[in-house]
């Protein structure tokens, strides 16, 4: 749990962010120091020009109730303050919805039933001048309720939470007939048979137990396996992350050599031009080409998709985001293929291949449930083995 102001939350980002000090009501006063200006636009080249700093110093005291106030706040410069002062609040309350990546919680005190929000009043509508937002407070009911937004009849939905200050919070969560979807149901709580609240399908294995076990289907030799130079020193990941990059931008319709010189040009930025030759990663895009073609004649294919989805799990929700290597679409369904730099012989494809597996059943369930189509095969690619896997859960 990271605390922080809103001011210092610009530019993060968190899973669940709950939003604090929504009763805030006070403004700035007038009567505040405040910088001014007289300048109607800001000139960069004179920051300082026809600025000056304005105090009025208040004369009574902790005394408030006077004409001198309302006289202050009702004043040409006692309205701008309140308008600057609106829009900053607006700005902050901008900063605090954007923190939150998958859930956005609004912690809010109740005074007789109603939910004390005066910062959130600051959004109102720009023709009415009425509040934008109104929460859902209904505290028994079992269905999820929608945040009313004027001018929309489709608001998110919401789900409520009514805590007291000596209430175990997490049982009450979990009891409730509202339990959230961060509340761990108490059967699922062993960190070792629950999935991570975020899961990265290269970490699949670790983050996302019960994916269940994986055969291998079929092995097939595309090519002869890459030549490399001087294996022992180069960098793996370097090798693997300029293979993919060849592959994800290789046209293969260009002309041969302007295929070579891209090769060339990336293998030369990676510092692996020592190591691995660029004909090398055109045969083996080549070889690929072939094979898809074979099994998969007229498939669409897409590179280095993103996959982002939120999974009903049975610990709840969770998160899984990555990116596809390359994705075929065909009337029957979907194919999934990941490369791996893996420069293995062909008797040691097989339990290579099945390491990956998690992060192939990760992609396959994350497409038939979100997207809901049909995932045909997986495939790992080891490009430099010159070889394709496929696997089946």
């Amino acid at each position: 749990v990271q605390l922080s102001t809103y001011h210092k939350a610009k530019g993060l980002e968190w899973p669940v962010v709950i939003l604090a000090s929504l009763d805030r009501g006070e403004k700035r006063s007038v009567f505040d120091v405040a910088p001014e200006t007289d300048r109607q636009a800001f000139d960069p080249s004179r920051p300082l020009d026809g600025r000056w700093i304005r105090c009025w110093p208040w004369p009574f005291g902790s005394q408030r109730q006077v004409p001198l106030a309302t006289a202050a706040d009702t004043s040409p410069e006692g309205l701008a303050v309140s308008r600057r002062e609106d829009h900053e609040l607006v700005r902050l309350l901008y900063v605090g919805f954007t923190r939150a990546r998958d859930h956005l919680v609004l912690a809010a005190n109740l005074k007789n039933g109603t939910p004390k929000v005066q910062w959130l009043d600051h959004l109102r509508d720009a023709h009415d001048d009425e509040p934008l937002l109104e929460l859902p407070t209904a505290p028994e009911s079992k269905k999820r309720q929608r945040l009313v937004i004027r001018g929309s009849d489709d608001g998110p939905v919401a789900r409520i939470w009514h805590l007291a200050p000596a209430a175990p919070d997490t049982d009450r969560l979990t009891r409730s007939a509202l339990h959230a979807e961060l509340a761990r149901p108490a059967e699922a709580a062993d960190v070792h048979t629950t999935a991570a609240y975020r899961i990265a399908p290269s970490r699949a294995a670790t983050e996302w137990p019960g994916l269940g076990a994986a055969r291998v289907v079929a092995t097939t030799r595309l090519a002869g396996r890459t030549p490399l130079v001087k294996p022992a020193e180069v960098g793996w990941d370097s090798i693997g992350t300029a293979v993919h990059a060849f592959l994800a931008a290789d046209v293969r319709e260009r002309p041969a050599d302007a295929r070579v010189a891209m090769a060339r040009r990336l293998l030369e930025a990676a510092e692996l031009a020592a190591a691995l030759r660029p004909e090398a990663l055109v045969a083996a895009s080549d070889a690929l080409a072939a094979f898809v073609a074979t099994r998969f004649p007229g498939a669409r294919w897409r590179r280095e998709g993103p996959l982002a989805a939120v999974l009903d799990l049975p610990g709840g929700p969770r998160r899984v985001e990555g990116v596809l290597d390359l994705l075929l679409e065909t009337p029957e369904g979907v194919v999934v293929i990941d490369h791996k730099s893996y420069p293995g012989a062909p008797s040691t494809w097989e339990k290579k291949a099945l390491e990956h597996a998690p992060q192939l059943a990760a992609y396959a369930h994350a497409l038939r449930m979100v997207e809901a189509v049909t995932v045909r095969a997986c495939f790992v690619h080891f490009t430099l083995g010159g070889g394709m896997v496929e696997l089946q859960a």
